[in-house]
């Protein structure tokens, strides 16, 4: 889909799509680099365009979240932030921090998260962005001198600090314009 209209055919394909998942025991899963809205919202937006269930089908039913066959880069987000047990600064917009990133603890941060936001990419969130990386920064270059910690070959700490959460420099709009994009 480009915006809130679906690609001429995509319906339709996705119906062939999961029929043929159903005849041949196969399984279907698409991948999004969105960053903007959560999950939900997402299947809602295809739903509105006209992709019922038979053409992106809920797998669990029960599942508040809205579990389905998208995987988006949100939710691997969300997953490696927790098998890494860290705690973004975050400039995403805040239904994500209401839903696809609810019970993430962003007290006292260690890392910066950056998606798609434009309510967030202002001087303020930015600036504050920017002053921890450069506080965690020297940090890290105190605790590899009296340490002799490891660097990579950027001369960083092992430490990962800034996130993206999906490297797009720019994308089309709703309103069929290019736009600036969080990589």
């Amino acid at each position: 889909h480009v915006g809130h209209h679906a690609i001429p055919g995509a319906i339709a394909a996705c119906q062939k799509l999961f029929q043929y998942q159903r005849n041949h025991n196969l399984k279907v899963l698409f991948l999004t680099n969105t960053s903007k809205m959560s999950l939900k919202s997402l299947l809602q937006q295809l739903r509105d365009m006209g992709f019922e269930e038979s053409a992106i089908p809920v797998t669990n039913k029960d599942d508040g979240d809205g579990d389905s066959v998208i995987m988006t880069s949100v939710g691997a987000t969300r997953r490696y932030l927790m098998q890494n047990d860290l705690r973004p600064y975050c400039l995403v917009e805040d239904e994500l921090l209401k839903t696809d990133f609810n019970g993430i603890v962003q007290d006292d941060p260690n890392c910066v998260l950056v998606g798609l936001a434009p309510s967030k990419f202002h001087y303020e969130k930015l600036n504050e962005a920017f002053r921890l990386l450069h506080k965690w920064k020297e940090e890290d270059k105190h605790t590899i001198q009296a340490e002799g910690d490891s660097v990579d070959n950027h001369g960083n700490g092992k430490k990962p600090r800034l996130i993206a959460i999906h490297r797009g420099t720019h994308y089309r709009d709703s309103d069929h314009q290019l736009s600036l994009g969080p990589g």
